[in-house]
Protein backbone atom coordinates (compact mmCIF):
# COMPACT_ATOMS: atom_id res chain seq x y z
CA UNK A 1 0.00 0.00 0.00
CA UNK A 2 2.96 2.30 0.50
CA UNK A 3 3.95 2.55 -3.16
CA UNK A 4 0.54 3.59 -4.57
CA UNK A 5 -0.03 5.98 -1.68
CA UNK A 6 3.37 7.53 -2.28
CA UNK A 7 2.59 7.97 -5.95
CA UNK A 8 -0.82 9.52 -5.31
CA UNK A 9 -0.04 11.76 -2.36
CA UNK A 10 3.57 12.81 -2.86
CA UNK A 11 3.89 12.71 -6.64
CA UNK A 12 0.31 13.80 -7.51
CA UNK A 13 -0.32 10.78 -9.76
CA UNK A 14 -3.75 9.47 -10.65
CA UNK A 15 -4.97 6.17 -9.15
CA UNK A 16 -4.36 4.49 -12.52
CA UNK A 17 -0.78 5.76 -12.70
CA UNK A 18 -0.12 4.71 -9.12
CA UNK A 19 -1.40 1.22 -9.96
CA UNK A 20 0.99 1.03 -12.88
CA UNK A 21 3.86 1.41 -10.43
CA UNK A 22 2.84 -1.94 -8.92
CA UNK A 23 3.25 -3.90 -12.14
CA UNK A 24 6.81 -4.83 -11.19
CA UNK A 25 5.58 -6.34 -7.94
CA UNK A 26 2.53 -8.12 -9.35
CA UNK A 27 4.11 -9.52 -12.51
CA UNK A 28 7.14 -10.92 -10.71
CA UNK A 29 4.92 -12.39 -7.97
CA UNK A 30 2.84 -14.29 -10.53
CA UNK A 31 5.93 -15.49 -12.39
CA UNK A 32 7.65 -16.62 -9.16
CA UNK A 33 4.52 -18.50 -8.06
CA UNK A 34 4.43 -20.36 -11.38
CA UNK A 35 8.12 -21.23 -11.18
CA UNK A 36 7.95 -22.46 -7.60
CA UNK A 37 4.85 -24.54 -8.37
CA UNK A 38 6.63 -26.28 -11.21
CA UNK A 39 9.79 -26.81 -9.16
CA UNK A 40 7.98 -28.01 -6.04
CA UNK A 41 5.44 -30.22 -7.79
CA UNK A 42 8.10 -32.78 -8.45
CA UNK A 43 8.57 -33.12 -4.68
CA UNK A 44 12.35 -32.93 -4.67
CA UNK A 45 12.53 -29.83 -2.47
CA UNK A 46 10.59 -29.88 0.81
CA UNK A 47 8.12 -27.01 0.84
CA UNK A 48 9.30 -25.82 4.25
CA UNK A 49 12.69 -24.83 2.84
CA UNK A 50 11.11 -23.09 -0.14
CA UNK A 51 8.74 -21.26 2.20
CA UNK A 52 11.68 -20.13 4.33
CA UNK A 53 13.52 -18.81 1.27
CA UNK A 54 10.38 -16.98 0.15
CA UNK A 55 9.95 -15.37 3.57
CA UNK A 56 13.56 -14.20 3.63
CA UNK A 57 13.39 -12.79 0.09
CA UNK A 58 10.10 -11.02 0.80
CA UNK A 59 11.41 -9.56 4.06
CA UNK A 60 14.52 -8.26 2.32
CA UNK A 61 12.40 -6.79 -0.47
CA UNK A 62 10.05 -5.05 1.95
CA UNK A 63 13.02 -3.70 3.86
CA UNK A 64 14.43 -2.33 0.64
CA UNK A 65 11.05 -0.85 -0.29
CA UNK A 66 11.07 1.06 2.99
CA UNK A 67 14.19 2.90 1.82
CA UNK A 68 12.48 4.44 -1.22
CA UNK A 69 12.96 8.19 -1.19
CA UNK A 70 9.91 10.38 -1.18
CA UNK A 71 11.11 12.93 -3.69
CA UNK A 72 12.08 13.04 -7.36
CA UNK A 73 9.69 10.30 -8.49
CA UNK A 74 10.48 6.64 -8.90
CA UNK A 75 13.84 5.26 -9.92
CA UNK A 76 14.96 1.99 -11.48
CA UNK A 77 16.11 0.75 -8.08
CA UNK A 78 12.55 1.14 -6.79
CA UNK A 79 11.32 -1.23 -9.47
CA UNK A 80 14.07 -3.71 -8.58
CA UNK A 81 13.03 -3.52 -4.92
CA UNK A 82 9.44 -4.20 -5.93
CA UNK A 83 10.58 -7.16 -8.02
CA UNK A 84 12.51 -8.62 -5.08
CA UNK A 85 9.52 -8.25 -2.75
CA UNK A 86 7.21 -9.63 -5.44
CA UNK A 87 9.43 -12.66 -5.98
CA UNK A 88 9.31 -13.41 -2.28
CA UNK A 89 5.55 -13.07 -2.15
CA UNK A 90 5.12 -15.23 -5.24
CA UNK A 91 7.24 -17.99 -3.74
CA UNK A 92 5.32 -17.83 -0.47
CA UNK A 93 1.90 -17.96 -2.13
CA UNK A 94 2.93 -20.67 -4.58
CA UNK A 95 4.31 -22.88 -1.83
CA UNK A 96 1.33 -22.41 0.47
CA UNK A 97 -1.09 -23.40 -2.29
CA UNK A 98 0.82 -26.61 -2.94
CA UNK A 99 1.44 -27.46 0.71
CA UNK A 100 -2.22 -27.57 1.77
CA UNK A 101 -2.89 -31.19 0.68
CA UNK A 102 0.20 -32.33 2.60
CA UNK A 103 -0.68 -30.55 5.83
CA UNK A 104 -4.46 -31.04 6.06
CA UNK A 105 -6.00 -34.44 6.67
CA UNK A 106 -7.90 -36.01 3.78
CA UNK A 107 -11.24 -35.75 5.55
CA UNK A 108 -10.81 -31.96 5.86
CA UNK A 109 -9.99 -31.31 2.21
CA UNK A 110 -12.66 -29.73 0.03
CA UNK A 111 -12.46 -32.40 -2.68
CA UNK A 112 -13.49 -35.19 -0.28
CA UNK A 113 -16.90 -33.63 0.41
CA UNK A 114 -18.92 -35.64 -2.16
CA UNK A 115 -17.64 -38.88 -0.64
CA UNK A 116 -19.09 -38.01 2.74
CA UNK A 117 -22.38 -36.83 1.25
CA UNK A 118 -22.85 -40.09 -0.67
CA UNK A 119 -21.93 -42.15 2.38
CA UNK A 120 -24.65 -40.44 4.43
CA UNK A 121 -27.28 -40.77 1.72
CA UNK A 122 -26.61 -44.33 0.75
Amino acid sequence: MYVPQQAEILLDKSPLDSGIYLIGYSAVAAFAAAIVNVASSRGRIPFVYTLLVGCVVHTVGMGLLSTITTSHGFHATDIVYQAIAGAGMGVIMGVLVLSTPYIVEDRDLGNSFPFYVTSYIG
